[in-house]
């Protein structure tokens, strides 16, 4: 048997096979055929399903390859008459020569519903980005109202509600993973506190 290796740095001890070692000549050539020659799609639901029951594997549905359908609503084109910001003057300070004029606050209109709490309500806005390659961070935080001299949550919740909010980043991870593989990110974040949406 192979020598475990150890990761520099860490030491974390880790094992390396080969695809075919591990799982035999037999399946990558199943592989290759599929890919290199026309096949039918029931066929290949079928030989997969096979090959997960032989693997004693509970699938909760049967498993079914679908090729990716094209990304509907891409724009043709995108509107540039807001895509530079207005450049500042040298005595409106340093930073704002480097990024453009400061934003500036808006009548905030945002209507309330009952149970929730308007106060402080800021907004600020310019038009467009001094950089050519612009990035926007969003943080939406929702927190629910606390009453005087409520308890604070125990050790148990606390537990509860991590192990909830990592389960729930790990089911949602696959469902965007199209979105990520664009350069952008999301994070939920569940607590006792409320829920973060960046």
């Amino acid at each position: 048997r192979e020598q475990a290796r150890e990761l520099p740095h860490y030491g974390v001890r880790y094992w390396a096979r080969n695809l075919t070692e591990a799982l035999g000549v037999g399946p990558l050539a199943q592989w290759d055929s599929w890919l290199a020659g026309p096949a039918d799609a029931a066929a290949l639901n079928t030989a997969l399903g096979g090959a997960v029951a032989q693997a004693g594997v509970l699938a909760a549905a049967p498993p079914f390859m679908m090729v990716p359908g094209p990304i509907d609503g891409v724009p043709r084109s995108l509107a540039l008459e807001h895509l530079h910001a207005a450049r500042a003057s040298p005595s409106e300070g340093i930073v704002a020569s480097m990024y453009g004029q400061r934003p500036k606050p808006l009548e905030a209109s945002i209507g309330t519903r009952a149970g929730l709490r308007r106060q402080d309500v800021e907004v600020w806005y310019r038009d467009g980005w001094v950089t050519t390659s612009p990035d926007v961070r969003l943080v939406v935080s929702l927190r629910p109202l606390r009453a005087d001299g409520e308890p604070e949550s125990s050790a148990h919740d606390l537990l509860r509600v991590k192990m909830y909010s990592r389960l729930f980043m790990e089911e949602l991870a696959p469902k965007i993973y199209d979105i990520t593989m664009t350069g952008a990110s999301c994070d939920v974040d569940v607590s006792t506190q409320g829920v973060t949406l960046s």
